[in-house]
C-alpha cells in the first residue's frame, strides 16, 4: 500500500474531503471554542444537514459552570 496525502482531488472518486482551511469560523464558549461551520451539507431523504467541527480550549481549573446549552 504507497501512502499518499489526502486531498480532495484525490479522495474525489471516494466522497468529500472534511477540512477547516479557508471556511468561516466562529469563536463560541466564551471564547472556549471555535466552530468551523458547515464543513459539508449531507442531503437525506426527508431535508439537509450540516457538519461542524469544534476545536476547543482547556478552561482554567476549577471550573465554573456559567452557563449551559441545551
Amino acid at each position: 500500500m504507497k501512502i499518499e496525502k489526502l486531498t480532495r482531488e484525490g479522495f474525489a472518486a471516494f466522497g468529500e474531503v472534511i477540512e477547516t482551511a479557508g471556511v468561516q469560523q466562529f469563536l463560541i464558549n466564551n471564547g472556549y471554542a471555535t466552530r468551523f461551520d458547515r464543513l459539508a451539507l449531507p442531503q437525506f431523504d426527508k431535508g439537509a444537514g450540516k457538519i461542524s467541527i469544534f476545536e476547543v480550549r482547556p478552561r482554567p481549573a476549577p471550573i465554573k459552570i456559567d452557563m449551559m446549552e441545551r
